[in-house]
C-alpha cells in the first residue's frame, strides 16, 4: 500500500483458534491480526495514529491493487485481550479483495482499512470471541472485522462476543462489522451472547454497509456518556435489532429498510433519538424508557412506533415540570400493553401537565394501554392519564393540605403549609414533598412533627412550677396558723406553770401565748417537693408527662396576729412528649414575699413572688422518611401573685371551715430559633400570656398532744376554676420560610378540676417542727399528683 504492492492472485484462508490471555503495550500493538488480502498488498506505512477510514479508497497510492480475492477469516479466541497503546485493536479481522488492507498516511494522514479498488471479492470473515476485550489507547478498537471487495462484493461478516467490552481511547469503537464492494455487500451479523459492551465518544456497536443486517444483543450496550450516546449505528444495509437485553442511547440505522423490535426481556432507554429512517417502525414488547432513571428526555423517533400486549412504555415525570416524551415526528402511534408512569420524591404542583407520547403525523395515536400503572395515589397526591387523538397526557391531582387535617392544630399547620407551598425552596422544599407522599395514618404523626403545639407545655408547666413554689409558702403559713387556732385566746404575759397532771393533756392549759414559747416566733424553715403529672393528647395538642422537684427556704416572723417571711427556691421540671415528639427541660429560681394575718377563726394571706426561668427543648421531627432534632434554648420570667383566705369553726376535736383563693400569673418568654432540623427549624416569636386560677374549698384538722410535741393531722378538699383569660397563641415560622407564619391558639383549658390534700405536722417543744403533706389536681385528660415536705427550726 505505501509502495509496489505486488502482483495479482487470491488471498488464502486464515483461520485462529486462541485460549488464553494477550496483553500487549505500544503503537498498533494488536491483539490478534488476522488478515487476507487478493490483488496484493497488506499492512505498510504509518498506521500510529490508527485507523479511521474503513471501505474502498482508490486514492491511497502505489502499484497494490491488482486482482484477486481475499480469503476467508475465521477467528475463534478465548481469554481476556488488553491492549495499551494507540491504534492496538483488540481482535482485527480483514479480508479485502482487489489489493489493499491496512495502511496509513497516504494522501490522507489518518489510517485506512479496507481495499484500493482492483478487481476482487472480499471473503467471508468470522471473528467468535469469548471473554473481555480492553483498550486503553486512541483509534483503539475492540473487535474489527470487515470484508471488502475491490470492484466485486464484500463478503458476509459474523461476528459473535461473550464479555465485557471496552473502549477508553478517543476515537476508539467497541465493535465494528462492515461488509462493503463496488458490485454489491452482503450481510452482516452481530450476535451479543452477554456481558456489556461500552462505547467511549462514538456509538458502541456499528454496522457499516451490508445488505440485510442484525444484531443481536443478550447482554448490555451503552457508552461512557450513557443516556446521551450513541449504543448502535449502521448505515446504508437493511439493517434489523432484535434486542433480548439492555440497550442504552440513542440508535441510528440510517437509509433502508429497517426495524428495532424490543422483545419480552429486552429494556431500551433510547436517549434523544431513533432513527430507523422513513416509513419504518420500532417495536416494543419489553420495556422501553426514553430517559431510564432520573434522566428526563425526549426522544424523537422519525418513524412508527408500535407497542404489544407484552410491552411497557416507562415515562418519569418529575417535580420540575420535566418528564419523558416520546415524540413519533413522521408516523403514528398504535398503544397496547402497559403504561407505567415513575414519579421522583419530591413535591407536585396541582394540575401540573406531562405530555408523555405526541404522534403529530400519520393516523395520530390508535389503540390504547391495556393496563395503567401509576404512582400509588395519596390522599394529596394523584396521578391520572389522559389519552388524546395526537398525545398521551399525565396530569397531577395535589388537594390541598388542609383536606386532611382533622383537628385543629392540623388545621392551622396545614393552612400554613399551604401558603408557603409555591415559594418553598431547600430541605423544606423536600419536607413537604414527603408531606405530600404521606398515607392516611401517618399524617397524625406528621402533623405533630411540624407543629409548635409544644412548646405551649412548656408554658403551663410554668405556671405549674410557680404554684408549687408559692404553695410551699402557703403550706408553711397554713401550718402555723393551724396549731394556733386550735389554742385559745391571745395573751402577751409569759407562762408560768405549775401543773401535776400528765404531758400528754399539757396542750390544754396552753394560750395562744403559750404556744408562742412553745413555736417561737422567728424562724428558719425548708421544704422539698416534688410533682409529677400527666396531660393527654387533645384536638391534635400532644400529649406529654412531666415530672418537678425542688426545694425553698424561707425565714418568717410571728406575732399574735401575723406571719411575715422571705423565701426563695430552686426547682427542675422534665417534660417527655408523647410518640417521641422530644423532651424539655425547665430551670427554675423563685423569690417570694408573704405575709398572712389570722385571728382564731379566721385568716387572710397573700404573696408576690418573681421566678428566673430557661428551657432546653428538644423537639422530634419525623415525616415520613425524613426525620431530625430540632434544639433550642430560652429564657422566660414569671410574675405571680396569690391571695386567700379562711374561717374556721369547731367540729368536736376538729377545726373545719371553708377557704379559698386566687392566683394569677403572667409569664414572658424570649423568642428564639432552633437548630438541627434544617428547613423546618421553628422561629418562634416571643410570647407573653396570662393565667387566673382560684380554689374553694373545705379545710379541716386537729391538733393531738404527745409528750415532747404535737402532730396535726390536715384535709382538704376544693374546686379549682381556671378562668382562661388569655388564648396562648403560639406563633411560629419556619426558618426555610420565614416570610409566613403559623398562629394556634393554646389547647382549651379545662376550666373545672378537683384539688385533694392531705397532711400531718410534727411539732417538738424546743423549736423544731416537719410536715408532709400529698395534693392531687384531677382536670379532664389531666391529673397530677405532688408530695411537699417540710422543716422548721424557730428561736
Amino acid at each position: 500500500l505505501g509502495g509496489n504492492g505486488g502482483l495479482g492472485g487470491d488471498g488464502g484462508s486464515v483461520a485462529v483458534d486462541l485460549s488464553g490471555s494477550i496483553h500487549t503495550r505500544g503503537v498498533a500493538a494488536h491483539g490478534i491480526f488476522a488478515q487476507s488480502v487478493g490483488g496484493g498488498g497488506g499492512y505498510a506505512g504509518n498506521i500510529d495514529r490508527g485507523v479511521t477510514e474503513f471501505g474502498i479508497n482508490a486514492a491511497m497510492g502505489g502499484d497494490g491493487g491488482d486482482a484477486g480475492n481475499g480469503g476467508d477469516i475465521f477467528s475463534n479466541s478465548e481469554g481476556d485481550i488488553i491492549t495499551e497503546g494507540d491504534a492496538a485493536i483488540g481482535v482485527f479481522a480483514q479480508s479485502v479483495g482487489g489489493g489493499g488492507g491496512l495502511g496509513g498516511e497516504v494522501g490522507f494522514g489518518l489510517g485506512f482499512a479496507g481495499s484500493v479498488g482492483g478487481a476482487g471479492d472480499g471473503g467471508r470473515v468470522e471473528v467468535d470471541h469469548s471473554g473481555n476485550i480492553t483498550t486503553y489507547g486512541d483509534n483503539a478498537h475492540g473487535i474489527f472485522a470487515q470484508s471488502v471487495g475491490g470492484q466485486y462484493y464484500g463478503g458476509d461478516v459474523i461476528v459473535t462476543v461473550s464479555g465485557d467490552i471496552t473502549v477508553h481511547g478517543e476515537g476508539a469503537l467497541p465493535v465494528i462489522a462492515q461488509s462493503e464492494g463496488t458490485a454489491g455487500r452482503r450481510n452482516i451479523d452481530i450476535n451479543h451472547a452477554g456481558g456489556t459492551i461500552t462505547g467511549g465518544s462514538a456509538s458502541a456497536v456499528s454496522l457499516l454497509g451490508g445488505i440485510d443486517n442484525t444484531f443481536t444483543n443478550h447482554g448490555v450496550i451503552t457508552t461512557a456518556a450513557g443516556i446521551t450516546g450513541t449504543a448502535v449505528s449502521a448505515t446504508t444495509g437493511n439493517d434489523t435489532i432484535h434486542n433480548h437485553g439492555t440497550i442504552i442511547g440513542s440508535v441510528d440505522l440510517g437509509e433502508g429498510s429497517n426495524s428495532f423490535h424490543n422483545y419480552g426481556l429486552g429494556v431500551f432507554e433510547s436517549g434523544a433519538s431513533i432513527d430507523l429512517g422513513r416509513d419504518n417502525t420500532f417495536i416494543n414488547e419489553g420495556l422501553f424508557s426514553p430517559g431510564g432513571s432520573g434522566n428526563p428526555v425526549a426522544t424523537v423517533l422519525g418513524s412508527n412506533f408500535e407497542q404489544g400486549g407484552s410491552g411497557t412504555f416507562l415515562a418519569e415525570v418529575f417535580t420540575d415540570g420535566n418528564h419523558d416524551t416520546l415524540h413519533v415526528t413522521d408516523g403514528s402511534a398504535r398503544l397496547a400493553g402497559t403504561l407505567q408512569v415513575a414519579r421522583e420524591q419530591g413535591l407536585y404542583y396541582d394540575g401540573t401537565t406531562y405530555s408523555i407520547i405526541e404522534a403529530q403525523g400519520g393516523e395520530g395515536i390508535s389503540g390504547s394501554f391495556s393496563s395503567l400503572v401509576v404512582p400509588e395515589r395519596k390522599p394529596l397526591l394523584g396521578f391520572d392519564v389522559n389519552q388524546r387523538d395526537h398525545s398521551v397526557e399525565v396530569a397531577v391531582d395535589a388537594p390541598r393540605n388542609t383536606t386532611v387535617a382533622t383537628n385543629r392544630v392540623e388545621r392551622a399547620t396545614a393552612d400554613y403549609l399551604d401558603r408557603i407551598t409555591p415559594t418553598a425552596s431547600g430541605d423544606l422544599l423536600d419536607v413537604l414533598g414527603e408531606f405530600q407522599s404521606l398515607s392516611r395514618s401517618e399524617f397524625r404523626e406528621a402533623f405533630s412533627s411540624l407543629s409548635p403545639d409544644s412548646y405551649d407545655s412548656g408554658t403551663k408547666t410554668t405556671y405549674r412550677i410557680g404554684r408549687e413554689f408559692t404553695g410551699a409558702v402557703q403550706q408553711r403559713m397554713g401550718t402555723v396558723r393551724s396549731y394556733l387556732h386550735a389554742q385559745g385566746a391571745t395573751r402577751n404575759e409569759p407562762v408560768l406553770l405549775a401543773y401535776n397532771g400528765s404531758l400528754a393533756d399539757l396542750g390544754r392549759l396552753y394560750s395562744s401565748a403559750d404556744l408562742s414559747q412553745v413555736q417561737g416566733e422567728a424562724g428558719f424553715w425548708f421544704n422539698a417537693f416534688s410533682n409529677w403529672g400527666d396531660q393527654d393528647a387533645e384536638d391534635g395538642y400532644t400529649g406529654y408527662d412531666y415530672f418537678s422537684r425542688g426545694g425553698a427556704l424561707g425565714f418568717d416572723g410571728l406575732t399574735d396576729n401575723l406571719i411575715v417571711g422571705l423565701s426563695a427556691g430552686l426547682s427542675r421540671a422534665d417534660l417527655d412528649f408523647d410518640r417521641n415528639r422530644g423532651e424539655s427541660r425547665i430551670d427554675n429560681f423563685s423569690g417570694a414575699f408573704y405575709g398572712s394575718y389570722f385571728t382564731k377563726r379566721f385568716y387572710l394571706e397573700g404573696s408576690l413572688a418573681y421566678g428566673m426561668n430557661r428551657y432546653d427543648n428538644k423537639r422530634n421531627a419525623s415525616v415520613g422518611s425524613i426525620s431530625g432534632t430540632a434544639e433550642s434554648e430560652h429564657d422566660g420570667d414569671l410574675f405571680s401573685a396569690d391571695f386567700g383566705g379562711n374561717y374556721m369553726f369547731d367540729a368536736g376535736k376538729w377545726q373545719a371551715g371553708p377557704y379559698g383563693n386566687i392566683a394569677y400569673s403572667y409569664l414572658r418568654e424570649d423568642g428564639f430559633i432552633e437548630t438541627g432540623a434544617g428547613g423546618i427549624n421553628l422561629i418562634m416569636e416571643k410570647t407573653s400570656t396570662n393565667a387566673l386560677v382560684s380554689e374553694l374549698g373545705m379545710r379541716a384538722f386537729r391538733v393531738v398532744y404527745l409528750k415532747n410535741g404535737y402532730i396535726l393531722p390536715e384535709l382538704s378538699a376544693a374546686w379549682s376554676y381556671d378562668f382562661d383569660i388569655d388564648d396562648r397563641l403560639i406563633r411560629a415560622s419556619y426558618a426555610g420560610s420565614p416570610g409566613a407564619s403559623v398562629s394556634i391558639k393554646g389547647p382549651d383549658v379545662k376550666k373545672h378540676g378537683a384539688v385533694l390534700a392531705a397532711g400531718f405536722t410534727y411539732g417538738a417543744q424546743r423549736g423544731l417542727s416537719t410536715s408532709i403533706q400529698y395534693q392531687g389536681e384531677f382536670r379532664e385528660k389531666y391529673v397530677s399528683h405532688g408530695i411537699l415536705g417540710e422543716i422548721r427550726f424557730t428561736f
